[in-house]
C-alpha cells in the first residue's frame, strides 16, 4: 500500500536485515521499486508498467546485523519464533512459489468509434521495464517454482489506426561472486516480447557454464525435461542449460539479445550441440482496434503468456525474415585462474541474418572453436584478455581448429509475391574479429566465409536488377602472435566491393627504455606475410612457441598466409604494426580493387624477395610515429613496388633490404608528417634506386617531409621522379621537401606552395626538360587554419578547433611560423637543362577563418551589413 497509494513514483527501500513482500505492489507506470538488503523474500507479485523491479543481496554492516540480530531474536521470543532467521549476515534474494515481477509496457489505443471514450491524456507506456535480481555478495539467488518474470512492450494504436509498437525490456539474473549460488524452480517463465525490437536476458553463473542438446526428438524431450525440472547451480556445479531454449523457452519468450556469463568458470557447448536463436516477435492482432487501453500480459484473463487480448499477438517468423538478433557467451575468472570458452566439435551457434554472435573470454586459459557460427551478413567477435596482469603464458590462445567454421556472408532476404516476383532486402556481407592479448591461432582446414554476392530481384517499377552485396571484413589482432592458415573467401561480385583485411600487432612495449615489456618472449612484433605451419602433434592449448624461440615461431609475430592475401578477395588490405616491422621474406603480389594501407614505421624485405602492391589507393608509414632524425636504410637485393592512382606516405618510413623501389602513382603522390612538438615531419627512407612517378608530388599543409635514398652494396644513391604534367596547384601551403641521395635525377612535378623545397645530391643534380620544381601560391586560394579573438592564428592537424592538444601557432605577438618560400639545389654538378620549370612566384592566398557567434544562435555578419542593419 506504501508503494502504490503513495504518490511515490520511485521508491528504494536499504535493509541490513530482512524485506520481505507480504501482499502485491503495484507501482506506477514508468516508476522503480528498488531493494537492497541482506535478505530479500517475495512472496507476491510486484507491477510496475514499464518500470523497474531491482532486487539486490548485500552484505550488511556487521555491528549493525548484530544489533538486529538481538532486537529480531528478542522479539520472537514475545511474539512469534518465525520472525527470527537464523543468521541474518547470510546474503540470500528469493523469489518464492508462482511469484509475478511484471514491468511489461501497456497497450494504448487511440482509436475512436461510438460508444469509446478514450483519454488522449493517459502516458504512453510502449517499451517493457527492467527486472534486476542480483546478488553483490556470496549467497544464495533463488527463484521458485512457476516464477514469471514480464519485460514484453507495448503498443500504442493512434488515431488514424497507425502502430508505434515498443521494445522488450531487460530481465538480469546475477549470481554476483564466485561462491554463490543460483537456483531456478521448475517451469519458470521470462517474456520480454516487442513489437519494434526484442527483449534482452541476461543471466551470470558463479562457476561453469555448459550448453548441450541438438534437434533430435529424444535430445529435445530430454532438453525440456531438463528446464521444467528447474535448474541449480555454484562453484562446484556447473549451470547446464539446453541448447532448445535457444528456439525455445528463450526464443518463444522474445529475446533478441541473450547473454550468458560465469563469473568464475569455463564456457562449454557441448560436441554436436545445436543452439539456434529463433526469436518469437509481436504484431498487431486482429482485433487490436477494438481492444480498450490498458491491457497487458499481467492484467491478462486469458492466462499466463497470452497476450494483450487481441490487441497484439506473439508469432515466430520465418527465420530469414526474424529481426537480428544476438548471443554472447562469456567465460570469466576472478582470481588469475585459468578457464576455458569451448565450442566442440560439430556443435553450432546460428542467429538471425544481420544477427551477432560474441565469444568473450576474461580468464588465462584457452578459447577453442572446433564448430561453427552462423550470421549471415553480421557480426561475429572473439574476444580474449587475461584477468591478471601476467604478461606472457603460451596456453593463452584463440584456437580455430581445423573442422571450424565461421559464416557472416551475404545474404538476400526474399519476399516473393503472389505473382511469383521477387523482392526483399540486400545485406552485405558482415565482419569477423578475432582479438587476443595472447596469440590466434587457425589451422589450415578451418573455412571463413565472408563473401559477398550477387541477387536478381523485381523493381517496383518494373523489370529486374542485379544488386551487388559487398564482401565483409575480418580483423585479427595479437598480442603474442598470430597463426593464420584458415581458409577465406571474402570475394565480391566485382574487384571493388571484395571484403577488407585489418591485422594488428598488440605487442606491448615499454616506453621508458623501448624493450618489449614481457618477461618471455622478448621478440619485437612483426607482420610476416608467409607461410608456417604449426608441428604435427600441436593441440590447442599448447605452447606455440615449441620452446625453442626460433625465427619461425608465432613468438612476436602475426603470420598471415601470402597465398590467402592473394586469393581471398579482399578489396582493401590493412596492416598495422605500431612499434615493430612488416616483414616480407618471398615474393608476393598483393592486388585488391580498393585500397592497401600498410601502416608501420618498418618495412623490411629478406634475400631477393620482390613485393609489389597494386589498388587504387595505396597508404604507406606511421602517421602516428615521427621518423628518425639519425637512421639510414639497409640495402639488400630486394625490390618494392607500387602502382595505384593515389599514393600517400605517412610520418617515418623505413624500407630495408632493397636495391630498387618504384612507386606510380597514375594521380598524386601525397606527403604527410606525423605530429610532433615542433610541427609535423615525414620521412622515406631506403637505398639504391628510388622512382617516383606521378602527376604531382607534394606535402600537406606544414608537413616537411624528407626522402632519403643510401647507398645499396654495389655503391648506387639514385632518386628519380617522372610523369609530372601539373601546374602545381594544390590546396596545401608551407610544407617542405627535401629529397637527399648521391645523384638525383628530376624530370616530374614538385610543389610546395608558400613552402620550399630543397634538392640536395652529393654527386649530380640534373633538373630535366618539363620539369617543375613549384613553390608559388599564385592563383590558388587555400584554407588554412582559424583564427582565436580576430587576433592568433592557429592550425590544427586533425580540423577540429576544439582540439588544442595538436595546434600550432601561426601568427601570434610572439610566433611567426610560415616559412620564406625557397628553392634550394645543392650538388657537386647542378644541371638545369632547358624547359626546366623553377616557379617561386608570388601570389596566391591563405585565409583562415573564425566561428563568431551571435545573440540567440549564429548570425551571418557580412549578411546583415548587406541587409543594411
Amino acid at each position: 500500500e506504501l508503494f502504490s497509494a503513495s504518490g511515490f513514483s520511485d521508491l528504494t527501500l536499504r535493509s541490513n536485515g530482512e524485506v520481505r513482500t507480504s501482499t502485491s505492489l503495484q507501482g506506477d507506470a514508468g516508476g522503480s521499486l528498488d531493494v537492497i538488503a541482506t535478505q530479500i523474500v517475495v512472496a507476491d507479485d510486484i507491477i510496475v508498467p514499464g518500470g523497474r523491479v531491482k532486487l539486490v543481496g548485500e552484505t550488511a554492516n556487521t555491528a549493525a546485523v548484530t544489533e538486529l540480530q538481538q532486537h529480531r531474536d528478542a522479539l520472537a521470543a514475545a511474539v512469534d519464533p518465525a520472525l527470527s532467521p537464523a543468521d541474518l549476515g547470510t546474503v540470500s534474494n528469493r523469489l518464492l512459489d508462482d511469484v509475478t515481477i511484471d514491468v511489461s509496457g501497456r497497450w494504448s489505443n487511440d482509436f475512436q468509434f461510438p460508444g469509446r471514450v478514450v483519454d488522449l491524456t493517459a502516458p504512453l507506456i510502449r517499451d517493457g521495464g527492467t527486472i534486476e535480481l542480483a546478488l553483490a555478495n556470496p549467497g544464495e539467488l533463488t527463484l521458485g517454482d512457476r516464477v514469471w518474470l514480464n519485460a514484453q512492450s507495448g503498443a500504442h494504436l493512434d488515431g488514424e489506426l497507425k502502430l508505434v509498437g515498443g521494445s522488450g525490456g531487460l530481465i538480469t539474473l546475477d549470481a554476483g561472486d564466485r561462491n554463490s549460488s543460483l537456483a531456478v524452480g521448475a517451469a519458470p517463465l521470462f517474456t520480454a516480447h516487442g513489437v519494434a525490437a526484442g527483449g534482452s536476458f541476461d543471466l551470470t553463473t558463479p562457476g561453469a557454464l555448459e550448453l548441450f542438446g541438438n534437434q533430435t526428438a529424444a535430445s529435445r524431450a530430454l532438453q525440456n525435461s531438463h528446464w521444467q525440472g528447474g535448474l541449480f547451480a555454484d562453484n562446484s556445479t556447473p549451470l547446464r542449460l539446453p541448447a532448445g531454449l535457444f528456439d525455445g523457452a528463450l526464443g518463444s519468450g522474445g529475446f533478441a539479445s541473450i547473454n550468458l556469463a560465469t563469473i568464475n568458470g569455463s564456457v562449454t557447448v557441448e560436441p554436436a550441440s545445436d543452439i539456434t536463436l529463433v526469436t518469437e516477435q509481436m504484431v498487431l492482432g486482429d482485433q487490436a482496434s477494438f481492444t480498450d487501453s490498458g491491457a497487458h500480459l499481467g492484467a491478462s484473463a486469458i492466462g499466463r503468456g497470452v497476450n494483450l487480448s487481441n490487441g497484439l499477438a506473439t508469432v515466430t517468423p520465418p527465420f530469414d525474415q526474424t529481426a537480428a538478433n544476438q548471443i554472447t557467451l562469456s567465460a570469466n575468472s576472478r582470481k588469475g585462474e585459468a578457464f576455458d570458452l569451448v565450442v566442440g566439435s560439430a556443435a553450432s551457434i546460428e542467429v538471425a541474418p544481420r544477427g551477432a554472435i560474441t565469444l568473450a573470454h576474461n580468464s588465462n586459459g584457452l578459447m577453442s572453436l572446433e564448430g561453427a557460427l552462423v550470421a549471415r551478413g553480421g557480426d561475429v567477435v572473439l574476444s580474449q584478455t587475461k584477468d591478471t596482469e601476467e604478461f606472457y603464458n603460451s596456453g593463452h590462445q584463440i584456437w580455430i581448429g581445423h573442422g571450424a567454421s565461421i559464416d557472416v556472408s551475404a545474404t538476400f532476404l526474399s519476399r516473393p509475391d503472389p505473382l511469383g516476383r521477387t523482392f526483399g532486402d540486400l545485406v552485405d556481407a558482415g565482419s569477423l574479429s578475432v582479438s587476443s592479448d595472447g596469440f590466434v591461432l587457425a589451422a589450415a582446414g578451418a573455412q571463413i566465409n565472408l563473401a559477398g554476392d550477387s541477387f536478381r530481384v523485381n523493381l517496383d517499377q518494373g523489370g529486374v536488377a542485379d544488386l551487388h552485396a559487398r564482401g565483409g571484413n575480418l580483423n585479427l589482432s595479437a598480442v603474442e602472435g598470430l597463426l593464420f592458415n584458415a581458409e577465406v573467401d571474402a570475394a565480391g561480385p566485382t574487384a571493388a566491393t571484395g571484403g577488407s583485411l585489418q591485422v594488428t600487432s598488440l605487442r606491448r612495449i615499454d616506453s621508458a627504455n623501448g624493450a618489449v615489456n614481457a618477461t618471455y618472449p622478448t621478440q619485437f612484433e612483426q607482420i610476416r606475410p608467409g607461410s608456417h605451419e604449426l608441428p604435427a602433434g600441436f593441440v590447442a592449448g599448447g605452447d606455440p612457441l615449441f620452446g625453442d624461440g626460433s625465427s619461425a615461431s608465432p613468438q612476436g609475430t602475426l603470420w598471415i598466409d601470402p597465398q590467402q592475401l592473394a586469393t581471398a578477395g579482399f578489396g582493401a588490405v590493412n596492416l598495422t604494426t605500431t612499434s615493430g616491422s612488416i616483414a616480407v621474406d618471398s615474393d608476393l603480389t598483393l592486388n585488391v580493387g580498393r585500397e592497401i594501407n600498410l601502416v608501420t614505421s618498418h618495412l623490411q624485405l629478406a634475400g631477393e624477395a620482390e613485393l609489389s602492391l597494386v589498388a587504387p589507393v595505396v597508404t604507406l608509414g606511421d602517421v602516428g610515429k615521427k621518423p628518425s632524425t639519425s637512421a639510414v636504410a639497409d640495402s639488400g637485393d630486394g625490390s618494392f613496388s607500387v602502382t595505384a592512382d593515389f599514393v600517400q606516405f605517412n610520418g617515418g618510413l623505413e624500407i630495408d633490404g632493397v636495391k630498387r623501389v618504384n612507386i606510380a602513382s597514375s594521380g598524386e603522390i601525397q606527403l604527410r608528417g606525423a605530429v610532433d612538438t615542433e610541427g609535423l615531419s615525414g620521412a622515406l627512407l631506403t637505398s639504391g634506386l628510388l622512382d617516383l612517378s606521378a602527376e604531382l608530388i607534394y606535402p600537406t599543409t606544414l608537413s616537411d617531409f624528407t626522402i632519403e635514398v643510401a647507398q645499396d652494396a654495389a655503391g648506387t644513391s639514385l632518386l628519380r621522379t617522372a610523369a609530372g604534367g601539373s601546374t602545381g596547384g594544390v590546396l596545401s601551403a608551407a610544407g617542405a621537401v627535401r629529397l637527399i641521395a648521391d645523384d638525383i635525377v628530376h624530370a616530374g612535378a614538385l610543389s610546395a606552395p608558400f613552402g620550399e623545397i630543397t634538392l640536395t645530391a652529393a654527386d649530380t643534380l640534373t633538373l630535366l626538360p618539363g620539369s617543375l620544381t613549384n613553390v608559388s601560391g599564385s592563383g590558388l586560394s587555400v584554407p588554412l587554419g582559424y583564427l582565436q579573438n580576430g587576433r592568433d592564428w592557429f592550425y590544427n592537424p586533425s580540423g577540429n578547433p576544439d582540439d588544442v592538444s595538436d595546434q600550432f601557432e601561426l601568427f601570434t605577438e610572439t610566433v611567426q611560423r610560415l616559412p620564406q618560400k625557397r628553392v634550394e639545389l645543392i650538388a657537386d654538378d647542378v644541371d638545369v637543362r632547358s624547359g626546366a620549370t623553377i616557379n617561386l612566384a608570388g601570389g596566391g592566398e591563405l585565409f583562415g577563418y573564425e566561428f563568431v557567434p551571435g545573440p540567440g544562435g549564429s548570425d551571418d555578419v557580412l549578411l546583415a551589413n548587406l541587409a543594411g542593419e
